[in-house]
């Protein structure tokens, strides 16, 4: 359980560290006179948004990841047992890897 939260947690930081970049960034863009009209905390404001219209959003896209970043953990973990043990079936080798490159294509 704790890996499981550790894991949604960094997602959690990363993503909302992204959305309110993407706010700054996005009020500079659409700012038609940037000389007058920016505001100087614009971080802030950003943050706030985020916090107020974004947070569910940040929540469930990480709890996502999450669920992905540990299935694909545990095909990684089931791969490395079946080599330690010395099973090479080129089948369950060719499941594993398609297996592990759909679920990075995911994340």
């Amino acid at each position: 359980y704790n890996i499981f939260g550790l894991f949604w947690f960094l997602f959690f930081i990363e993503a909302f560290g992204e959305i309110v970049l993407a706010g700054v960034f996005a009020g500079w863009y659409w700012t038609f006179d940037k000389e007058n009209d920016l505001t100087p905390n614009s971080i802030r404001s950003s943050f706030y948004r985020t916090i107020r219209y974004h947070l569910g959003t940040i929540a469930f896209g990480s709890l996502v990841l999450t669920f992905v970043r540990m299935i694909r953990l545990l095909i990684e973990y089931v791969e490395e047992k079946l080599k330690q043990y010395g099973e090479d079936n080129p089948v369950v080798n060719a499941v594993t890897c398609m297996c592990k490159c759909c679920f990075y294509c995911l994340e």
